[in-house]
């Protein structure tokens, strides 16, 4: 009977790639469990001494901001249902929201304050909702404004207003949680999924930097190892609007590789031609989202 050399070193490799794989997915699930313990905490947390920094929205139109004629269109068929405009955002309104954000105060639970999170170290910031009066100032509001009173400060309802307007999210589940993200170059997240508490959708804006963010399918237990991963790029621009629904929130994790100071495209980029090369410097992103079970709305 002929035995079969063993090939320690390529058993050596699978080993380390195991155990790679293992600590960025045990790096991943403490990340997300800080996110959870802030959502968690999300609807009861109320703390009027952190309202004024929020609320100071300096900008003309009588505090109204609009988004530029969207654009969005669909840059993929697998995963299906990812939409992207490169220029959502006029720059007076990216320069005074970067001002604002950049004057949100800093904290130690990342509700209406910036919090540093332990793996990855970037800063985090949510904004819930609940039904009732909003505990923010707003300006006087237009006739047609929807009748979801939330909980955001008065730059985040605008652009939630907006997203409805602009029919990115329907009427009957309008954004009601927005997480804001700061990162600095080379900080990024890891590759995850947005849960089951909030509806299929998600609409990210992008101020500051340039980004590549990763999609990449999520494997059956009986596939992993055996069939590889399906990556696809997106480039997010300043001022950009990704949106993202259905196939591709359900069955593709998303993420932003770490540790990296310049992104550089490839073939699998869905909005940008291979070999561009970006740095990273200072950015924010803008997630809007509708939390299921917050709203009178919610299914």
């Amino acid at each position: 009977m002929r035995m079969e050399a063993i090939d320690f070193k390529k058993l050596l490799r699978e080993e380390r790639k195991r155990n790679k794989n293992s600590n960025r997915q045990n790096n991943n699930i403490r990340d997300q469990e800080e996110i959870k313990k802030l959502q968690k905490n999300d609807t009861d947390h109320v703390d009027h001494g952190k309202e004024n920094n929020v609320n100071n929205w300096n900008y003309p139109n009588n505090g109204f901001l609009e988004l530029r004629e969207l654009r969005l269109r669909s840059i993929c068929e697998d995963p299906q249902s990812i939409s992207y405009s490169s220029t959502a955002l006029h720059n007076k309104v990216e320069a005074a929201l970067t001002n604002w954000l950049q004057n949100i105060p800093s904290g130690d639970d990342g509700l209406g304050n910036w919090k540093t999170m332990k793996h990855g170290k970037r800063r985090v910031c949510m904004f819930g909702e609940e039904e009732g009066q909003s505990k923010f100032q707003h300006p006087q509001r237009r006739q047609d404004e929807m009748t979801v009173m939330c909980m955001l400060p008065p730059p985040l309802i605008e652009i939630a207003r907006e997203l409805v307007k602009r029919d990115v999210f329907p009427s009957s589940c309008p954004p009601n949680h927005v997480l804001l993200n700061e990162y600095q170059p080379g900080q990024g997240i890891l590759s995850h999924t947005d849960g089951p508490i909030y509806d299929h959708r998600t609409a990210t804006l992008s101020l500051g930097s340039d980004i590549v963010i990763e999609f990449t399918k999520r494997l059956a237990a009986d596939e992993i190892g055996t069939v590889t991963e399906t990556t696809k790029t997106v480039l997010l621009e300043s001022g950009s609007l990704l949106v993202f629904q259905g196939d591709a929130y359900l069955n593709y994790c998303h993420g932003i590789p770490m540790d990296v100071l310049q992104d550089i495209t490839t073939d699998e980029c869905l909005n940008a031609p291979p070999h561009q090369i970006t740095t990273r410097g200072p950015r924010y992103s803008l997630t809007f989202r509708h939390k299921k079970g917050n709203s009178k709305y919610s299914e």
